[in-house]
């Protein structure tokens, strides 16, 4: 599991995944306490954000510039729900990996599964110095308007008089509290489900060595036809037992981020329009421009990588029939050829990642998105004139 072992360090130093071993007593209740701590901030950022937005309707300027940040602060609430919420499943479902039957038992079994695990670890470092890239940009442009215009860096609806000192240095260590966790919630959990779904592919390029190995197993032996068959027959057994695990473990990461992922695309694509909006709109290259700029590349890559890890996903599980036939499996006999055919006739209905049983993650949807993105882009702008 240490490809994403980052990525839970981060949400456990953010308040959202309690440590297993806190189960009880006072790190228990602390813990608690400081999740409920973080997840306060957030809330109120939202709601002040979404308050400024309702008072502020009629100007479109003002509504992309709320929108901007209301939805990233409701998106990371979603995302920090549905990890609290479903912490126990998502236990159980790592722990699936954690079994016999999932883990290499050759050198080409660990290949198949480095492979994958290689591609998680350079997507996490990749995201994360986007990530750290953008607080960067956006904490610079941020501390110009602080020092010179003596502004919110995120104008929020407040009940507060700003003119005093003892305020205004409290709203402002309350944004930047609010930001820091967005940026580390988005940075652990935006790698975090694709990480997942590329788990499963790695279960299925170990299975398919497994299944090639099966012929070669049967040749090899040198017991009388009856072991031989039995010795065959279990490895088919394990086989068929490995790959229903590997469609119900992602039939499971599915049900538990399906719905976090819905509100996470719908809310990506208002932020990418809104962001394009915005980039129409500033006149020269300065800080604004530069900070809407990675947040929008940071906005299209947390969503490319979701999609890329759903096609990703849906191959694998589409093309291990292609690994059944090029198998030996002519030499098995009629009992085990059944058992692999059963594999094969399964694989027809390959894994397909869908949120809210309408978004099919894919290649296909995220140029889908980036169309309706600019589609939406338009409206605002005939609406602007």
């Amino acid at each position: 599991m240490s490809a994403l072992d980052y990525n839970f360090a981060i949400l456990k130093y953010v308040g959202i995944w309690r440590p297993r071993e806190w189960s009880t007593g006072w790190k228990y209740r602390l813990y608690n306490i400081y999740t409920s701590f973080v997840i306060l901030i957030v809330a109120v950022m939202a709601t002040a954000e979404l308050i400024d937005l309702l008072l502020t309707l009629n100007d479109i300027d003002h509504l992309a510039e709320s929108m901007f940040m209301m939805l990233s602060l409701i998106s990371v609430c979603g995302k920090s729900v549905t990890i609290l919420i479903s912490r126990d499943r998502i236990i159980k479902l790592l722990d699936i990996l954690k079994t016999e039957i999932c883990q290499a038992k050759n050198p080409d079994e660990d290949v198949a599964q480095e492979k994958f695990y290689r591609r998680i670890r350079f997507r996490v470092k990749a995201y994360s110095l986007l990530v750290i890239v953008t607080v960067i940009v956006m904490t610079i442009g941020n501390m110009l308007l602080i020092v010179i215009d003596r502004i919110l860096p995120i104008g929020f609806w407040t009940p507060f008089n700003m003119s005093r000192d003892s305020v205004y240095i409290s709203v402002i260590s309350e944004e930047f509290c609010g930001l820091s966790i967005t940026a580390f919630v988005n940075m652990s959990y935006d790698t975090l489900v694709p990480g997942i779904m590329l788990y499963s592919c790695a279960q299925f390029c170990i299975l398919k060595c497994r299944i090639r190995n099966v012929a070669t197993i049967y040749m090899k032996l040198e017991q009388t036809n009856a072991e031989q068959e039995k010795v065959t027959r279990d490895e088919i057994s394990n086989c068929v037992r490995h790959h229903l695990l590997i469609n119900q473990f992602a039939e499971e990461v599915n049900s538990i981020f399906g719905s976090a992922i819905s509100l996470q695309c719908i809310c990506s694509l208002i932020i990418i329009c809104m962001s394009i909006y915005k980039l129409g709109h500033i006149k020269g290259i300065n800080t604004e421009f530069a900070s809407t700029m990675v947040y929008s590349s940071a906005m299209l890559l947390q969503i490319f990588m979701l999609c890329f890890a759903g096609t990703e996903l849906t191959h694998e599980s589409q093309h291990f029939g292609n690994a059944i036939y090029d198998a030996d499996w002519y030499m098995l006999s009629q009992s085990n050829k059944a058992s692999m055919l059963l594999m094969m006739v399964r694989s027809l209905r390959p894994i397909i990642f869908t949120s809210a049983s309408v978004i099919q993650l894919s290649l296909g949807f995220f140029v889908q998105l980036i169309k309706l993105s600019y589609t939406t882009y338009n409206f605002l702008q005939q609406m602007s004139v």
